[in-house]
């Protein structure tokens, strides 16, 4: 069964998707349905997943907030991974692992065949959530200087293989994420690749997180199409 929602590659524009997260939030049920991620997308899918509509303003802020933290130049390869660690572990908790479960799909790549492989769980720790999102986004010497996770030995970022889990293969999946084709439902255009790696200000990403909300509600015949009527 293909899933609900897939939340491409956003690199340092996740605030995007978590804006169109929120927007779903509010306006879907989620169920049972699924949820497809690679890298930074893995934010934005476990925010559907287990939050409520009051509390994605909050998480955008204190999110924001950790990447700004961060220092420029290239000291900033030294913290990116640790810093997505921690905004991270600030969503994924032991009690919301049950809405976790059977629900979010995670993709990495495997080197040297450049193939993608999936993971769906069980997800009974938060150390299995958090290894694999981390496996998902993993890009040596630029997001990441820590040797790969257990069990991730030559894996990758997932959005830089190929294979059957692209999500922009099924008709039924909303595709979520910054876009040089347009052949997502609910996207932006940055101005060039550069702009998915450079530093963001608190400012910045915030404007990110609230142009994700807008560009959901322009988007909305397109998720409709897809996801039927809203509930409000």
């Amino acid at each position: 069964m293909p899933p609900t929602v897939y939340f491409a590659g956003t690199g340092t524009l996740l605030l995007f998707s978590l804006g169109v997260a929120k927007y779903l939030k509010e306006h879907y049920t989620w169920g049972n349905s699924q949820v497809l991620t690679v890298s930074g997308g893995g934010i934005p899918a476990v925010a559907l997943l287990t939050l409520t509509p009051e509390q994605f303003d909050a998480t955008a802020r204190r999110i924001a907030a950790l990447f700004a933290s961060m220092p420029g130049g290239f000291a900033r390869v030294l913290h990116t991974g640790e810093v997505y660690q921690q905004a991270l572990r600030y969503l994924v908790k032991p009690e919301v692992l049950p809405f976790l479960r059977g629900r979010l799909l995670i993709k990495t790549t495997q080197v040297p065949f450049v193939k993608h492989k999936l993971y769906e769980g069980p997800y009974l720790t938060v150390e299995e959530v958090i290894g694999d999102l981390c496996a998902s986004a993993y890009i040596p010497l630029l997001f990441f200087m820590r040797p790969p996770w257990p069990g991730h030995l030559l894996e990758v970022d997932g959005a830089l293989g190929t294979g059957e889990w692209k999500g922009h293969d099924w008709p039924e999946t909303v595709v979520v994420g910054p876009s040089y084709t347009g052949n997502e439902d609910v996207w932006f255009q940055p101005n060039n690749w550069f702009e998915e790696i450079k530093p963001l200000s608190y400012f910045e990403q915030i404007s990110l997180y609230n142009l994700g909300y807008r560009r959901a509600y322009e988007c909305r015949a397109a998720i409709e199409r897809k996801l039927g009527k809203p509930i409000k």
